[in-house]
């Protein structure tokens, strides 16, 4: 069974791998520890949000048990 790298490979243009080979090494890990990161402030800006507006109501719904 042919391998889809193994085919790119063998394209006379230069293949896929050139490409695959950027996506794992720089997009991967940006995503990878970005968005958590993005995910954590946005979370601790809206909870600040809540607490600031001294509402009890808006506190306890983003209040995490």
């Amino acid at each position: 069974m042919s391998n889809l790298f193994q085919i790119a490979a063998t394209d006379p243009c230069g293949g896929l791998l050139p490409i695959v080979k950027v996506i794992r090494k720089g997009v991967f890990p940006i995503i990878q520890i970005g968005i958590p990161i993005i995910l954590i402030v946005l979370g601790t800006i809206d909870l600040g949000k809540a607490v600031i507006s001294s509402d009890d109501k808006e506190v306890k719904a983003h209040k995490v048990d």
